[in-house]
């Protein structure tokens, strides 16, 4: 008999684990006796190699199929396999023999042990039948010993399917979705791990690596292969990159993601070593090599830390260990720098967070108060739930709110993190649209937990599309503190960077690559409330040393053709109509315009505007058509035409061309009366990268055009705050606001305004006059929405950011009024 079990357990540490392997483990057994067969299934158990007990389990289960005592072993097998839902029809099977005075030892042994009741109830309660699940945790606890080792989780079982049924009836407005096949496969993933620009991933999977490096190499206990953590970074067009695993990865070891710094640069790490501890990793260039444990005296113990989190500003960190002295289980423990640059010792967060259950996965916020974590309390709807809990200027934390259903499921629901808007949250969760066992999503909710705190997101781009260099650096500089500021840097395989700022303060920027700076930028963050994100890319010509912002309009990338023009509002434009005869020598001055009725993604009927040809149209990056009726020569003649299609398309809008090169309207009709002298000053030659847009405009008619629009732009003249609220493009932009109220919807608008480096006149500085800018474009889009009669309760204007920008002034205001002019603008955003 000895020799039998010793040859199972050589056979089974040698072994894929497949369906060849329970083949193999037949085989091996077949000349077994039944009660020999059981002795090896009672030792893998013990030894903790359930996958190969369940096998044998399953083989006794030929021969004897109707014995309550295997059914329930191979049930216990799954919930030791983290696979409870498939654990219900093993112990189904075996509730209807139950012995008081069960031999778990004994292979003569043919009914089940009074806790099948429990192992019933929790199985029906994973798989979502909580009234099932109420009574026979009922049932079980009547008829147990309140001493009994399942009697409290019993109850805690029943208050759990209570809370369930209550978060179920009043689902919150998430969205779920499966992140794909890029990163889920038919293997587990798990523990996702975002950077809170929200382009960087990191996630465990216990897959076959690409380059088959573990392919014998599998965990004997689950017949999987071990863990590794893995990489993945978002696309300019939004898609992930194939995944690979971080250069630190053993194949024959479990390391796990379990957070990140906020840039994405430095990795947190479990390894199931010393009872289990917290490792991490920094990035050398664009690879993970090297993995080290934290060097914090009070984190790692004997005991189990599962998890750790580090704030944004790097003093805290945030770790679950279930050391003594706690509440029970796990709890969550916080570490924080001292003025000697030394870890603090261990701090128990208190009761409010903490239970007599498990306490684990904390990650905390952008704004360094807002943590999650999860929690399999009596407040749970079953298994870990996510909470969210926020401290206070005393330290005192707020009662944990569960976030609510479908967030929260019956089963296991952990290892929750977020992008800095606190909004788009990534989990992972066994689903039935999931590629296979556990699988990665995204949920996207409407919480506006972080709060007072602003985030600028970018990226620094070369302008021959190379890799950004080594030794760049961002130097940040608040203006209210005397220091040498905050040092950033990008990530060198994409150059994207993150840092956080705080509202109603004015920062310098300082880009510089070995000491040198080659590009600097004033920012005034508004004093806000609410969370603000901010967008700067760089874009960088290594030969000269030089940069210029990149300013973003939507995903319309500008270039000098008629169909991907772009307004440019100038109250300094100098132009003239080349009838008027103010034309600058041997320029083309060939002003028209047309009435644009709409953006769809569908086909418009030609019904509705065939009189009024010829019709053009203008495909976008967005996926939608624009359609322009008509060419006059005039403004009176387009606007004559504009008022007559207001019963049709009653967003419709004059808008006017230079030389096929849209312009303002306001220019042209300048141009058309002679005011200014019409020369090459008036083309748009600013510079645009498109954004990736983050969801798709779905127009299925005329109303529906009024979320194409969804910005305007005005640019000024030296010196210039305001601009004229009556123009046309601007009055076009207002009726969209309204139009998208009449709907029901809440509109965001937000606000942001440059001054070039030309040095103000008027102002104080130029960082002043930016923010002129910036309040005085609010007022008059609150006039004007006014007197549309627009719902103001429906529409929230929101101050984003008042900059400073473009190259050094040399003296040269006049001869490079162009190049200064893409820099002194207010721009108003629509997020519905």
């Amino acid at each position: 008999m000895k020799n039998l079990i010793t040859s199972i357990f050589i056979l089974s540490a040698g072994m894929s684990f497949a369906q060849p392997a329970k083949e193999k483990l037949r085989e091996q057994l077949k000349e077994a006796s039944f009660s020999q067969k059981f002795d090896v299934a009672q030792n893998l158990m013990l030894d903790k190699i359930y996958i190969d007990a369940l096998y044998v389990w399953e083989i006794l289960l030929e021969e004897d199929e109707k014995n309550a005592n295997l059914h329930y072993k191979s049930g216990l097998c799954y919930i030791l396999l983290n696979r409870e839902s498939e654990a219900l029809p093993s112990f189904e099977k075996a509730q209807f023999a139950v012995n008081k005075n069960y031999n778990p030892n004994s292979h003569l042994e043919r009914n089940a042990p009074p806790e099948v009741m429990y192992y019933l109830a929790k199985a029906n309660h994973i798989n979502g039948e909580t009234a099932k699940a109420q009574e026979q945790y009922t049932y079980f606890i009547e008829n147990a010993n309140d001493k009994h080792e399942k009697y409290n989780l019993a109850e805690l079982g029943l208050k759990q399917c209570e809370v369930a049924n209550k978060l179920m009836a009043s689902p919150k407005n998430y969205t779920i979705n499966n992140i794909g096949d890029v990163i889920n496969t038919s293997f587990p993933e798990y523990s996702p791990v975002i950077s809170i620009d929200g382009n960087v991933l990191y996630f465990t999977s216990k897959r076959l690596r690409a380059d088959s490096s573990n392919y014998e190499l599998k965990n004997t206990a689950n017949g999987q292969y071990f863990e590794d953590v893995y990489m993945s970074y978002r696309n300019d067009n939004g898609s992930w990159s194939t995944p690979e695993y971080l250069g630190f990865c053993r194949p024959r070891r479990n390391d796990a993601s379990i957070s990140t710094s906020s840039d994405g640069q430095t990795v947190f790490v479990y390894q199931d070593v010393n009872g289990g501890d917290i490792y991490y990793s920094e990035m050398a260039d664009t690879t993970f090599t090297s993995i080290t444990p934290f060097p914090a005296a009070e984190l790692n113990t004997e005991y189990f830390e599962s998890h750790a989190t580090i704030s944004d500003d790097q003093n805290y960190l945030y770790f679950a260990s279930d050391r003594p002295g706690g509440f029970g289980g796990l709890d969550i423990y916080r570490l924080k720098v001292l003025p000697n640059g030394e870890w603090s010792k261990a701090y128990n967060l208190g009761p409010t967070i903490n239970s007599e259950f498990d306490e684990d996965s904390p990650f905390l916020g952008v704004d360094n108060k807002t943590m999650y974590f999860s929690s399999n309390g009596p407040s749970s709807m079953g298994g870990y739930d996510i909470f969210v809990s926020q401290v206070d200027d005393e330290d005192v934390w707020s009662t944990p709110i569960n976030m609510g259903y479908p967030l929260n499921t019956v089963d296991d629901d952990i290892f929750y993190t977020t992008t800095a808007d606190g909004r788009t949250g990534f989990y992972s969760s066994e689903r039935l649209d999931g590629q296979g066992d556990k699988d990665i999503y995204t949920v996207f909710g409407d919480n506006d937990y972080i709060q007072n705190v602003a985030v600028l997101k970018g990226f620094i781009k070369m302008n021959d599309g190379s890799t950004i260099p080594s030794g760049i650096d961002i130097i940040v500089k608040d203006r209210a503190n005397d220091d040498d500021g905050k040092v950033y840097r990008p990530r060198k395989r994409d150059g994207g960077y993150v840092l956080t700022l705080e509202p109603c303060h004015s920062y310098d920027l300082f880009y510089k690559l070995d000491d040198k700076t080659f590009h600097e930028s004033e920012l005034f963050v508004p004093c806000n409330s609410s969370y603000q994100e901010l967008n700067h890319t760089i874009e960088m010509d290594l030969v000269s040393l030089s940069a210029e912002r990149i300013f973003n309009t939507n995903g319309d990338q500008v270039t000098n053709n008629l169909d991907n023009g772009q307004q440019v509002d100038g109250e300094t434009n100098n132009s003239n109509n080349q009838n008027a005869g103010n034309v600058k020598s041997g320029m083309v001055c060939n002003i028209v315009y047309k009435v644009q009725i709409g953006a769809l993604t569908k086909e418009l009927s030609p019904d509705l505007y065939n009189k009024f040809k010829p019709v053009s149209t203008e495909k976008t990056d967005l996926g939608y058509t624009r359609y322009f009726v008509g060419v006059y020569t005039t403004y009176k003649a387009a606007e004559a035409a504009r008022k007559e299609l207001l019963a049709t398309f009653p967003d419709a809008f004059v808008v006017a061309y230079l030389n096929a090169v849209k312009i303002s309207t306001t220019v042209a009709r300048n141009v058309e009366s002679g005011k200014v002298t019409c020369d090459e000053s008036l083309y748009p030659e600013i510079k645009f990268v498109p954004d990736t847009p983050k969801s798709n405009h779905t127009q299925n008619n005329v109303s529906d055009a009024v979320s194409a629009t969804a910005s305007y732009e005005h640019y000024f003249g030296y010196n210039k705050d305001k601009f004229d609220y009556t123009d046309t493009e601007f009055r076009s932009f207002a009726n969209r606001v309204k139009a998208l109220t009449l709907t029901g919807q809440t509109v965001n608008i937000y606000v942001s305004s440059s001054a070039s480096r030309v040095p103000t006149r008027s102002f104080k500085s130029n960082l002043e006059l930016s923010a002129h800018r910036m309040n005085n474009g609010k007022a008059m889009l609150s006039k004007i929405l006014k007197e549309l009669d627009v719902d103001m309760s429906k529409v929230n204007i929101i101050e984003k950011e008042a900059t400073v920008n473009g190259p050094t002034y040399k003296n040269d205001a006049v001869s490079n009024k162009l190049t200064y002019r893409k820099y002194q603008f207010i721009k108003f955003d629509i997020q519905k």
